[in-house]
């Protein structure tokens, strides 16, 4: 019997995804997507599902439906117009890795707090004005890049963050925080503009 192994698709401007069909056969071994001149998702370890990359597709959201791989361990959603992200994704409880950069983010989506195994989150290139003091939940992450956002201040809680080994703030009006944020994480790699 012959199986489908490999879905790839190229320059649909797709808003709306749904995952339905992917969880039919469990012999899939590599989902990407791919617009013109980008290859989506880094495509390893498929075969376990632990790596769903949907880069650069123009999604305007990400369906509830995204609970049904709990198996992901990465998670690639950079270069979307995402504005939030569905509460079910809090049921993703292996996810290592997020990339939400480039997206229409204004705040921290309030779901990403109870991913507790998150250790890398991306949310460069949003529209983020303020972080809430819940990122000291995240007491996993080790690196966070929050670059060219419109962040202006930043909470004490980020103290909570002690695994933290990376964090990007470039681009960010926080002229006025550095000292603070530098002494809250004094071991952590901290890039200022």
């Amino acid at each position: 019997m012959t199986y489908l192994q490999n879905i790839q698709t190229a320059g649909f401007a797709i808003e709306t995804l749904s995952l339905h069909f992917y969880r039919k056969t469990g012999k899939i071994k590599a989902f990407c997507l791919s617009m013109p001149k980008s290859f989506v998702g880094v495509c390893q370890d498929i075969k376990a599902y632990n790596v769903l990359g949907l880069a650069n597709l123009k999604l305007k959201n990400l369906l509830p439906e995204i609970e049904n791989f709990p198996e992901i361990k990465f998670l690639y959603l950079q270069k979307n117009v995402l504005q939030s992200l569905p509460v079910e994704i809090r049921n993703l409880s292996r996810l290592v890795v997020l990339n939400l950069a480039q997206n229409h983010f204004t705040g921290l989506p309030e779901v990403i707090f109870q991913l507790e195994k998150l250790e890398e989150l991306d949310l460069s290139s949003n529209k983020i004005v303020q972080v809430p003091a819940a990122i000291g939940k995240l007491t996993r992450l080790k690196y966070l890049n929050l670059s060219d956002n419109k962040i202006k201040s930043f909470p004490d809680e980020i103290s909570l963050l002690q695994g933290l080994k990376s964090l990007d703030l470039r681009n960010n009006p926080l002229a006025h925080q550095r000292t603070k944020i530098s002494a809250l994480l004094p071991n952590c790699n901290i890039l200022f503009d």
